[in-house]
Formats: structure tokens, C-alpha cells, sequence
């Protein structure tokens, strides 16, 4: 419905309205995916799905460090994007998020050989994620791998010993492989250089207050039906370009949707925690419920400054484990018929 009256009453460009709205098949997909049911083994998708993304992880690497004229092509629309790429030395990879399903299927898994292959799966992920020289992802990582080990598997000191392991030899694969802007990048990310001060200021206030400001603004002008699809979120600060996206879920779903759109958004993450909490309930001594709480929770949190919930592929997965009913082994099933 606002897809429609956007582009009938709205001066909108039908280019911006089609570009704008495609951003959320992914959101779509997920809606859809909650009114399924199915019946898969849990940990063997979960299992599977982590080495694909090990191998996505493997490939983007290669990708970054041998193919450069092809980074440069696939780039070539975006002057920004391929200078932050090719000058910068930050690999783009999108399926960067997944890598919470990734940490969840290793903290689940209680086979000794699977909990191992998906150690080295892990270990390919965080090498990535230090090439992607992404600050929000990492953080939102420890913060689902430290709650998770506390509130739910009651362990205290072993997550830190595992962590550090994990975290010393992604860096030295790393920089074994990184270029020496690469490096100077990422120290300068992790605010370890002189200019910490500058870089500080650069990553939480320059640019950013100004682009919250618009968003406020077109929110407050625009309560409560929002300003439908098609039309900017802000401008560039700099460049005065216009922005059709916003690195923050709750702004993506309130410029175009007001106030329709954030109860959406809260609706579906109720559902979502609401599955997660029946199979609690269900199936006792099965952790991983409790596993998705704190994923979901992380999610959100990260959410607020990286767009999880509108257009990336991941909230598909988070509605597809919401919707996995228990498979009993054929073992079991044999007994029941019994």
C-alpha cells in the first residue's frame, strides 16, 4: 500500500521507488518465512550453514588480496565504495552478519570432530571480519559469545581462554596476509594510533550528529505516517548527495513507514523471541533457544548502527531458525513406533 501510493501521489522518481522498495524483500522474505513450519535437523542446517559461510569468508579473501581490476569493475558505479575498497584496503563482504550463526553453531555443537571443523570455520570468519576492518560487527560478536557462555552454558573463564586463542591466530593470519595500508588501517580503526583522538571523533560524532539530525527532522515532520518510499533519508553531508538508506533498522522502517512501520519492526522481533521462547519450553534440555535469545537480543543491539532487519539476508535465517521445528533421530522414531 505505501509502495503504491508513494509512486501515485508522491513526486518520486520511479527509479528511487523501485530501488528503494527492493530494499526490504529481504524483511518480506522473513515476514513469510514466520508463517512456515519446518521440519529440519537444526544442527546439521546450523552446521552446514557456518562452513558455507567459512567458504564465502575463504573466497571473499582471495577475492580482496588477488582480484583487484575485478573489485575495480564490480565497484565502478560507486566512486566512494572503490576508493574505500581499493585505496582503503576494507574488504566488502556481505555476509558478514551471518558469522553469529557461525559462533552459535560452535558453542552449540557438542560432537568433539564437528565442534572442531567448525573451530577452523571460525577461525576463517574472524580472519575475514578483520579484513572487512568493521568495528560493529566484532563488537556485537564478543558480546553474544560472552553473554551466551555466562547466562547460558554457566562458564566463566574458558570462553576468555577460547576468545583469546581465536583472536591471536585470526591476527596473525591476518597480518600475514595484509598489505601495510591494511594494517595502518586497521590500527587507526582500533583507535591504537597517536591520532586516536581524531579518529574517535571522526567515527561517533563528524558526519554522524549531522545525518541524525536530518533523520530526526524528516521523522518529526512526517509523524506518524511517514514520508513513503522513494525519497531520500538524508544528505551527504559533504557531497549533498541524497541517501535512500540508513545504517539504522529503527530508521529504516520510521522515515518511509512512521510510525506503521517501527510497531512492524517490534512486532516481528516479539514473534521472533516469542518462537525462540516455545521451543524453550518444549524441548528442555535443548540450549539453543536460549542460544537465539542472545543472538537476537545481539542483533538488535547491532541494529542501531548497522541496518540488520530491512535488507540484509540474515534476518532470513533469524525467521527460518524461529520456524525450525524439532527432527527426532530415525533411532527415536523407531522407538516410538514400538
Amino acid at each position: 500500500i505505501y509502495s503504491s501510493y508513494s509512486l501515485v501521489f508522491l513526486d518520486v522518481g520511479f527509479g528511487s521507488w523501485i530501488n528503494q522498495t527492493r530494499l526490504f524483500f529481504p524483511f518480506i522474505v522473513a515476514c513469510m518465512a514466520l508463517l512456515t513450519r519446518l521440519y529440519i535437523y537444526k544442527s546439521k542446517f546450523l552446521n552446514g550453514l557456518t562452513l558455507v559461510i567459512a567458504i564465502s569468508a575463504f573466497l571473499a579473501i582471495i577475492i580482496h588480496l588477488c582480484f583487484k581490476d575485478f573489485i575495480a569493475y564490480a565497484f565502478s558505479a560507486s566512486d566512494e565504495v572503490s576508493r574505500i575498497i581499493l585505496e582503503g584496503g576494507r574488504m566488502y563482504w556481505g555476509s558478514s552478519l551471518l558469522t553469529l550463526f557461525g559462533f552459535a553453531a560452535f558453542m552449540i555443537e557438542t560432537d568433539k570432530y564437528k565442534k572442531t571443523l567448525l573451530g577452523f570455520a571460525v577461525f576463517f570468519i574472524l580472519v575475514a571480519i578483520l579484513f572487512t576492518q568493521n568495528r560493529t560487527i566484532p563488537a556485537g560478536l564478543l558480546l553474544f559469545y560472552f553473554s551466551v557462555q555466562f547466562f547460558v552454558f554457566k562458564k566463566a573463564i574458558r570462553p576468555f581462554m577460547y576468545i583469546s586463542i581465536f583472536i591471536v591466530i585470526s591476527g596473525a593470519i591476518f597480518f600475514y596476509f595484509a598489505s601495510d595500508n591494511m594494517t595502518a588501517l586497521l590500527q587507526k580503526r582500533l583507535f591504537l594510533t597517536n591520532s586516536a583522538d581524531a579518529e574517535i571523533d571522526d567515527a561517533f560524532f563528524i558526519g554522524r550528529v549531522g545525518i541524525y539530525n536530518q533523520y530526526l527532522s524528516i521523522l518529526l515532520s512526517t509523524f506518524p505516517f511517514g514520508q513513503g518510499l522513494g525519497l531520500p533519508f538524508s544528505y551527504g553531508i559533504f557531497s549533498g548527495d541524497p541517501i535512500f538508506l540508513s545504517d539504522i533498522s529503527l530508521v529504516s522502517f520510521s522515515i518511509p513507514f512512521g510510525l506503521l512501520g517501527l510497531v512492524a519492526l517490534l512486532i516481528f522481533v516479539a514473534k521472533l523471541f516469542k518462537s525462540f521462547k516455545k521451543y524453550k519450553k518444549v524441548y528442555r534440555n535443548d540450549k539453543s533457544p536460549k542460544v537465539f535469545y542472545w543472538l537476537l537480543f545481539t542483533a538488535f543491539i547491532i541494529s542501531l548502527n548497522v541496518d540488520v532487519f530491512s535488507r540484509n539476508i540474515f534476518v532470513v535465517y533469524l525467521a527460518v531458525f524461529a520456524v525450525l521445528y524439532h527432527v527426532p533421530s530415525a533411532k527415536r522414531i523407531r522407538q516410538g513406533n514400538k
